[in-house]
């Protein structure tokens, strides 16, 4: 392990150290906790990495997608929804932070999926000298072949995708199984770096089949809210309802105060002088987060965040204070499309359950308000999902990549659900308010002074070009002027020269002639 590396991930070198940390470090890349084992920091900023992180290639050239490679590694955000891992064709997760994509595609590949290796297969010879294989995966005896006519109808019993280049077909007559060679060359177990404890096994290959038993396939890091119950544990009699259902279940009373919460039963001119205040502390606050570089005459302007005080963060938090979304607390379609399960009497999704459950067990009565004991079933369910979905939102975004549209969105949500349920003691918004907030804004300040002086960087870069562009036409004027003898205007100038500083009277009564 080098002293120091530089690693594509950030600006800085970083550092080889063995830590030993009072408070709970978590890796930069793959988010999991950071033990008493080698890793790299950065002296100048809060950023660490696994050994094991830090040696993951930031190029692989993958056999399962040879026609684009090679694949990138690079962050996936939270908010791409669509990203499936073309290995195991799982969603990528919120808080899945890595993957191995195609630049010339849409192929997104799980870490742990893009880095299996591949190891060598032992081949069988039988008597008429064929090259044979024992797959670990299928029953009978596979021979490798490049075409196959009876299955080109066939798909891989590994990646489902049809027959294309090297596969081992299967040698039955009656058997319409194969699979690329490609796939074939997937190890039945390995050890990975982001998994401390017994040795990972294929399982995929039996769940495609559909004789995956009791195996459940979980991407990395996806059980954050598990350690309170599994899926098997919440999953009860509710199966066949979905959220949209419960949702239908609200009645009008209750729809309007989802849809206008601190504005309901009040009258216009409270919601009217709301939105004045709001517009009011977003133009206070407009010149923190104008970040476009003045003109050099004003430069001082560029100075704006170092002058930031508490007045600022005072105004800041009165912004979000105010903000009011136009369609009030809304739940998104795919969670409306889950079916549900009860969580100590709430009807949640599936996804949002172990979060219910965890937070329940953690924080008991403190998560919701007295007021949840007289709102319906439905409304309590509804709620709950908001502020679990708000909650787990919050705990898988690293710090660093809060935006205020994050802020403002978690501020209105909790405190909206927090006025419904008639404050509950548990106080997020302290949280967000007194840590969250300030700590957005510092990083709002090194955002800006790195944006300032890259933007100052790129003005001198070119300026100085721009300088070397005249230079060299004045050099090219010089030396064509000088290539290009002309005696008439050799002469004007000589005389010019001889005549320099003298008044015209006094050139007029010496009688100079120029002919």
């Amino acid at each position: 392990m080098s002293d120091f590396i530089q690693h594509f991930s950030h600006d800085h070198p970083l550092e080889s150290k063995i830590p030993h940390f009072l408070s709970k470090i978590s890796c930069d890349l793959c988010q999991l906790s950071i033990h008493d084992d080698q890793c790299y920091s950065c002296r100048t900023c809060y950023y660490f990495i696994h050994k094991a992180c830090a040696e993951l290639p930031q190029h692989i050239h993958h056999s399962l997608h040879h026609q684009h490679n090679p694949l990138r590694l690079d962050k996936v955000r939270s908010s791409n929804d669509t990203s499936v891992c073309y290995y195991c064709e799982n969603f990528f997760q919120d808080h899945e932070n890595l993957a191995y994509v195609c630049d010339r595609c849409s192929l997104h590949m799980h870490v742990t999926c893009a880095l299996i290796p591949l190891p060598t297969i032992t081949c069988y010879s039988n008597q008429d000298n064929i090259d044979l294989v024992q797959y670990v995966c299928h029953q009978n005896m596979m021979t490798l072949v490049e075409q196959d006519d009876c299955k080109s109808q066939a798909r891989c019993f590994v990646c489902q995708s049809f027959w294309s280049g090297l596969a081992y077909s299967c040698t039955s007559a009656t058997c319409k199984n194969f699979l690329h060679k490609s796939c074939a060359e997937f190890p039945t177990e390995i050890r990975h770096p982001c998994h401390l404890h017994r040795p990972l096994r294929l399982q995929i290959l039996k769940l495609i089949k559909g004789n995956s038993k009791d195996v459940e396939l979980m991407a990395l890091g996806e059980n954050l809210w598990y350690q309170f119950g599994t899926k098997k544990e919440i999953l009860k009699e509710n199966e066949l309802i979905t959220l949209r259902e419960v949702f239908n279940s609200l009645t009008k009373e209750e729809n309007e105060i989802l849809t206008d919460t601190y504005a309901f039963g009040r009258p216009s001119s409270y919601k009217t002088q709301q939105k004045e205040k709001y517009r009011f502390y977003r133009r206070e606050n407009s010149p923190l987060f104008h970040h476009e570089l003045p003109s050099i005459e004003d430069i001082g302007k560029i100075n704006q965040f170092s002058a930031f005080g508490a007045t600022d963060l005072s105004n800041f938090i009165m912004e979000l204070q105010f903000f009011r979304p136009r369609k009030g607390l809304k739940l998104d379609e795919k969670y409306l499309r889950q079916k549900v399960v009860d969580v100590h009497g709430y009807m949640v999704p599936i996804t949002v359950a172990p979060i219910l459950k965890t937070m329940l067990h953690k924080h008991e009565s403190s998560l919701f308000g007295c007021g949840y004991t007289s709102l319906t079933r439905g409304m309590k369910s509804v709620t709950a999902t908001l502020q679990c979905v708000a909650i787990d939102r919050m705990y898988k975004t690293k710090i660093e990549d809060v935006t205020k549209d994050d802020l403002k969105d978690w501020f209105f949500c909790l405190n909206a659900i927090k006025k419904i349920t008639n404050f509950g003691t548990f106080q997020w918004d302290h949280f967000l308010e007194r840590v969250i907030a300030p700590l957005f804004l510092g990083f709002e300040a090194i955002r800006y002074e790195k944006g300032i002086c890259e933007k100052l960087d790129r003005k001198i870069t070119d300026l100085e070009a721009e300088l070397e562009r005249y230079k060299e036409t004045r050099n090219m004027f010089k030396t064509q002027t000088f290539k290009r003898p002309d005696e008439i205007r050799d002469f004007i100038v000589s005389e010019a020269l001889k005549q320099k500083g003298k008044y015209l009277y006094e050139i007029t009564s010496s009688g100079v002639e120029i002919d």
